[in-house]
């Protein structure tokens, strides 16, 4: 439960805190300069989409929704920042494959999670 707890402070909770404590910033600037608006970039993954039941898939489809969520309610509240976010693909690395040893049961379960036409999960 501690681990679930971790990362959704960290993939989950901290971006809706700093947000929070920045937007009145953010909507501030965004007036101030005509023709611009402040942006958040947040960062999921594309786990985000995943069928998978990971404690980090989780985490980042929480995160995913919470974007969604902010630019909706942004918009609906009169603030001029725009809130998007990025979803890289799964790519090899320990915290990725812990408990994976060869490249070919990696290639397997990166072909599964991500649905990439020129199967190179890695781009």
């Amino acid at each position: 439960m501690e681990a679930w707890k971790d990362l959704y402070a960290i993939n989950t909770f901290a971006i809706f805190f700093t947000t929070s404590a920045f937007l009145g910033l953010l909507d501030k600037s965004s007036k101030d300069r005509v023709r611009y608006t402040s942006s958040v970039i947040n960062i999921t993954s594309i786990c985000a989409v995943s069928k998978l039941a990971h404690t980090h898939f989780c985490s980042k489809a929480a995160t995913l929704h919470l974007t969604k969520m902010m630019a909706t309610e942004f918009a609906l509240k009169g603030f001029d920042v725009r809130v998007n976010s990025i979803a890289p693909g799964v790519f090899a690395a320990e915290m990725s494959f812990p408990n994976i040893e060869n490249e070919e049961q990696t290639e397997k379960i990166v072909r599964g999670i991500t649905p990439v036409p020129l199967k190179r999960g890695w781009t």
